[in-house]
């Protein structure tokens, strides 16, 4: 994967959202204090950018931009590695 996988990276924020309890796009819109279009953007395949990436990392230790971007689980914490292991 590259960094330009928009898709993969819309389908990881999505398993993300739904692993931290987050059933309501609006509710994670709003702990990421982003307007609820710009989280559904990015979970429709819109580039997620630099801003949003860091903020989640920020929020979720353990959490990478490797991850985020291009799927890589190393050294991503092993509760995030998980989320994407099928």
């Amino acid at each position: 994967m590259t960094i330009k996988d928009s898709a993969g990276t819309a389908r990881r924020l999505r398993l993300l959202r739904t692993h931290l309890g987050f059933e309501s796009p609006r509710a994670f819109a709003e702990k990421l204090e982003i307007s609820p279009q710009q989280l559904a953007n990015l979970e429709d395949g819109f580039p997620l950018t630099t801003n949003v990436a860091l903020r989640l990392c920020k929020k979720y230790p353990g959490l990478t931009l490797d991850w985020l971007y291009t799927g890589s689980v190393e050294p991503l914490a092993p509760e995030y590695a998980r989320l994407d292991s099928d």
